[in-house]
């Protein structure tokens, strides 16, 4: 049932940026960096990208964690944070490139 909703409002948000011409994008947590190249037909420009990212394992662990009304293990929120940030960072860079540079996740650190 929480796939059929998710594909609802996906669908809505998508819409509302297609047929109105809106800036935006839609991110998915547990998304691999590969995954996000691949959509947007990038591949050439950003495979070498990839290699520092989270690998496709970890990204499915980022995607599949449940909701929990509790605190997070350092380790639990750092997979879940750089997964954030890896998605969204790839996606703005392969979506719109005059807009937004790849910022490597290492830089943060």
């Amino acid at each position: 049932m929480m796939d059929q909703i998710r594909s609802l409002r996906s669908r809505a948000v998508m819409e509302r940026i297609e047929d109105h011409k809106n800036l935006g994008a839609y991110l998915t947590i547990g998304i691999s960096c590969q995954r996000v190249i691949e959509n947007a037909g990038r591949q050439a420009e950003l495979a070498s990208v990839c290699q520092d990212c989270l690998s496709e394992q970890d990204a499915d662990r980022a995607g599949d964690f449940p909701t929990v009304i509790r605190r997070l293990s350092q380790d639990e929120f750092e997979l879940l944070f750089r997964n954030g940030f890896e998605v969204t960072d790839l996606t703005l860079a392969a979506y719109y490139p005059d807009r937004f540079q790849h910022i490597p996740y290492s830089a943060l650190h």
